[in-house]
């Protein structure tokens, strides 16, 4: 992915256009969602659970998430994720790991070279850990690890 990025001078949105299909969700029949999602709103919510927002859940499966945030960090906090070498489940996981990768079908997440984190204004590096559910083991981004107390680069931090 280093390398079409670069081609694109640095401009994420247009690797991600560049990508199309599965990536941009061009392939999703967003009428049908809608249509679906008005036939869910006549059923009342059961009692205790929260309220739905069914506008709110058509726009983060069209738009992405997050839909909101105040995106700032510290320079310093930058710097210091690309040499976070992820969680150690992931490193006690590393043979299973790289099986999943050579599944990654399902997989939407753009994997850069390192290095490029410096060059891409606004990027968040979420570590990388292993979870197991259901005995089955799969990869897991962490956008709410802070490396130390006071860091800035947790993603999730932003989010309202």
């Amino acid at each position: 992915m280093g390398a079409p990025l670069i081609s694109f001078n640095l401009d994420h949105g247009d690797l991600v256009r560049w990508l199309d299909g599965e990536y941009t969700n061009d392939h999703r029949n967003w009428s049908d969602l809608g249509e679906s999602i008005e036939g869910v709103k006549m059923y009342a919510q059961r009692p205790g659970y929260p309220v739905i927002d069914h506008e709110l859940a058509l726009e983060a499966c069209t738009q992405g998430v997050p839909l909101a945030g105040h995106f700032t960090r510290k320079f310093d906090d930058v710097v210091e994720r690309p040499d976070y070498d992820n969680h150690s489940p992931l490193k006690d996981a590393e043979a299973e790991a790289r099986q999943v990768r050579k599944r990654g079908a399902n997989s939407y997440h753009i994997a850069f070279p390192r290095w490029m984190a410096l060059f891409l204004y606004g990027l968040f590096i979420s570590p990388i850990s292993w979870v197991w559910t259901k005995g089955k083991g799969r990869i897991k981004i962490d956008a709410s690890t802070r490396l130390k107390p006071g860091d800035t680069g947790s993603a999730d931090d932003k989010s309202p």
